[in-house]
């Protein structure tokens, strides 16, 4: 494979697309108030008995602070509520308002709609292969963000 940086390198494409599909991602889960980000927290609440802060970074690979701070803006548009977490006084677990599950349906709405239009005229072994690529991409960056 060719080590050169070009702007037609597979390496280049890749970080186009990430790009385009974040760009895309964005405009529209703006229009419903969201950050694309924000939006795997979102699921995670759904239909879930609660979750503490812990958990839920733990779930979705970040740290604890970057859920901190996306439960505070979630919870200032009134999406999220905390409760006292009646297993442990000392915390409080974190769920889902009835407006944050109507802006989640609409979250849900936006993902399909881009994904619809992102596979359009892909068969089903082309998307297998697609994420069998996808994935062994992701274990080798995992690999790279260990050395």
């Amino acid at each position: 494979m060719n080590q050169t940086f070009n702007y037609n390198s597979l390496q280049m494409i890749i970080i186009l697309f990430a790009k385009q599909y974040s760009c895309s991602a964005y405009n529209q889960y703006d229009n419903i108030g969201l950050h694309p980000g924000q939006v795997p927290l979102l699921k995670a609440l759904d239909g879930a008995a609660g979750k503490s802060h812990k958990e839920l970074a733990e779930e979705l690979f970040v740290k604890p602070s970057t859920i901190t701070i996306a439960i505070q803006r979630l919870k200032k548009n009134g999406l999220i509520m905390h409760m006292e977490n009646s297993e442990d006084l000392r915390t409080r677990k974190v769920f889902l308002t009835e407006k944050g599950r109507n802006t989640l349906e609409e979250a849900e709405k936006i993902f399909y709609k881009i994904n619809k239009q992102l596979f359009f005229n892909f068969s089903e072994e082309d998307l297998q292969l697609l994420q069998s690529f996808m994935q062994r991409l992701h274990q080798n960056l995992n690999s790279i963000t260990r050395i």
